[in-house]
């Protein structure tokens, strides 16, 4: 049995008649005859009964016509992934990711793509979260892992990825033991360390000071982890970080504590919509939506 014999029954038992079904299968009609009696003579059996010009199933003709159905949805799924692939335009794109939120969302998440598709390869470049929203905005790439919403928000299109938030971190002292929340107005006396301005948490605790009426101390404004780990630890200082890399930093001597109110700090996956975008990343942005369970 051809494939085609298949495609000619399963047409030929839908519309009931030798000759309207050949001229959709752009077929003659002695030739879809043809192929049916060949398929007939093959497996020794009647598909159809022919009475009085009369075109019907026969018993097992019914019996096998699901089955006949399902295999050709399968036959065409297959041709349209196939199809699919081959027409991927080109197999290199730029994702811009904010520092430390690979750490936090499902890197398996991305193995899985890079496993489903090898023939693609999506180079994540980390950045300070505002050039993420640079590179992004720029067009010099056509998707990217943001914090929080990026500059006008309703160009883009968000999905979000995992919902944080901002809280304070102390190490090797006892400030924050005990505390399941802090405010702001308890940090007056503590010297703030930080990352610096090109870090969005930068902002959001200035609009939240600002907002408050707090005016705050702040230490030091480093990207330098290290130097920020060394300042922390001192009993006069506190870190800003995010509450998600609780679980990143669990072996280590650091506490972390959120803030209330509390200080949002969310990565979304972002693209503009109204660019017209790259088959690899169309491909990305649907498995992502397909596959990704939103964390908070």
């Amino acid at each position: 049995m051809e494939f085609k014999q298949l495609h000619y029954f399963v047409e030929v038992a839908r519309i009931g008649s030798f000759s309207q079904a050949s001229k959709l299968l752009f077929v003659t009609p002695q030739a879809l005859s043809k192929s049916i009696n060949l398929m007939e003579k093959e497996y020794g059996c009647r598909l159809f009964e022919r009475n009085n010009n009369k075109l019907t199933l026969s018993e097992i003709g019914q019996e096998i016509l699901n089955d006949a159905k399902n295999l050709m949805e399968q036959y065409y799924q297959i041709d349209q992934r196939i199809k699919q692939l081959s027409d991927i335009e080109r197999g290199y794109f730029k994702v811009a990711v904010a520092q430390n939120s690979l750490n936090i969302v499902d890197i398996d998440l991305f193995e899985s793509f890079r496993c489903l598709y090898p023939q693609l390869s999506p180079d994540y470049i980390e950045l300070p979260d505002k050039l993420v929203d640079e590179y992004i905005e720029s067009d010099r790439v056509e998707i990217c892992l943001n914090i929080n919403n990026l500059p006008d928000s309703n160009e883009y299109e968000s999905i979000l990825l995992y919902a944080s938030e901002l809280c304070a971190i102390e190490r090797f002292h006892d400030y924050l033991i005990g505390k399941e929340h802090i405010t702001l107005e308890e940090l007056r006396d503590k010297k703030i360390v930080l990352k610096s301005e090109l870090y969005k948490s930068h902002d959001i605790l200035d609009e939240a000071a600002k907002d408050a009426g707090i005016a705050l101390n702040y230490e030091l404004k480093t990207s330098d982890e290290t130097l920020m780990l060394d300042r922390i630890s001192s009993p006069e200082c506190i870190g800003i970080g995010v509450y998600a890399i609780g679980d990143v930093i669990e072996h280590h001597t650091e506490l972390s504590v959120p803030f209330m109110p509390s200080l949002p700090w969310n990565i979304y996956l972002s693209y503009k919509k109204y660019k017209s975008l790259s088959k690899p990343v169309q491909l990305f942005i649907k498995y992502v939506k397909e596959n990704y369970q939103i964390e908070s």
